[in-house]
């Protein structure tokens, strides 16, 4: 048996305990926006030419994180260089290689808060029902959902996500957010499927990676034939083969796989071709009005055959209106899943009879 993964299973140690933040613009007109932000809330800070450098104060890190945020535009950030010196220390060689882009410096302070979270258990799960899409009082499956705890600092899964790729956590939060989700779906003891969101850009070797997460469903005595592991984010995937691998070893596992946001990317049929998962749910924005809109209404019903072809399960998710309900499943949808059916909530919510 192989050994814990070392980068899932560890959590940074992430101190900004009070120093200079060091910020070298690339406008002079950057800096003018700068200056005004910071002497909107009294920080303290000295110019010099593009080089801004900024007195941090012990447990104001994450308010400067969301100054800098605010003040800047994303291609503003990504173009400023950044660097932290503790107190007490002075700059040296070894400090340049460490000068970064200022969206990293800003994620990896905000990031002490979602360190905590993890490490506190202060993530949840929420539920949304996956109703057959002729049935749709009867219940299939649940998708588990990332929620912040209320006073966690982050409560939204955007922002979770987000901070934990810019500060390269990604590997541990989603390794966290799979094991509360299967901690909670046991707690409520379901009896439907679950689906498990994963992110593979997170999964370094999934022998090693995805151990944890096997042995917590085996530990709980959860049947592999219950799960599902969801892809999101499949399209930003580059290496092919290392997702096909991972897919691999799930199915090896006893478990099956689905394919998020079908429709999202130019590549999506090429993936799907290729990676032939069991289900595939349609993307969220290509559902939206697909009722009245004839050109969104042509590329689904194209990508809905197509799936069909293959003999895969097609979920279509983020139905909202009587329309678009009706709309999916005239053309063939296996499953719907939206806020039209139920919003996502903890118990997991049970549907009652009504007319659809």
């Amino acid at each position: 048996m192989s050994e814990p993964c070392e980068v899932c299973e560890s959590l940074p140690h992430l101190a900004f305990a009070g120093g200079e933040v060091h910020l070298h613009l690339p406008q002079l007109h950057a800096v003018g926006k700068l200056k005004a932000a910071l002497n909107a809330d009294g920080w303290v800070y000295r110019v010099e030419n593009k080089t801004v450098s900024i007195v941090l104060e012990v447990d104001r890190s994450n308010a400067l994180a969301q100054k800098l945020r605010e003040t800047f535009t994303s291609v503003e950030r990504a173009a400023t260089r950044a660097l932290y010196v503790e107190s007490g220390t002075t700059l040296a060689f070894a400090d340049y290689f460490a000068i970064d882009t200022l969206d990293r410096l800003v994620a990896r302070m905000q990031a002490q808060s979602l360190v905590a979270m993890v490490s506190s258990g202060k993530l949840t799960t929420v539920f949304q029902p996956i109703v057959y899409a002729r049935e749709p009082d009867r219940i299939y499956a649940y998708e588990g959902l990332l929620r912040g705890m209320a006073g966690g600092g982050i409560d939204s899964p955007t922002d979770i996500f987000r901070i934990a790729r810019d500060a390269d956590l990604l590997a541990q939060v989603d390794l966290a957010a799979r094991r509360t989700t299967i901690q909670e779906y046991a707690k409520h003891a379901v009896a439907e499927r679950l689906f498990i969101n994963f992110t593979p850009t997170s999964i370094y070797d999934p022998a090693t990676c995805l151990r944890t997460t096997v042995d917590l469903l085996d530990d709980l005595g959860i049947s592999h034939d219950k799960i599902v592991f969801e892809v999101v984010e499949s399209d930003d995937v580059d290496d092919i083969d290392h997702l096909r691998a991972i897919l691999n070893y799930y199915r090896a596992g006893g478990f099956q796989v689905a394919l998020d946001d079908l429709g999202a990317g130019f590549s999506s049929l090429s993936r799907l071709a290729q990676l032939r998962p069991d289900y595939v749910k349609l993307d969220i924005d290509l559902v939206r009005d697909v009722d009245v809109d004839p050109f969104k209404a042509e590329l689904a019903k194209k990508l809905i055959e197509a799936a069909r072809t293959l003999e895969l399960f097609v979920i279509v998710e983020g139905v909202e209106t009587k329309g678009e309900y009706d709309w999916v499943v005239a053309n063939g949808a296996d499953f719907v899943q939206g806020y039209f059916i139920a919003k996502a909530a903890s118990p997991p919510p049970r549907l009652t009879a009504r007319v659809y």
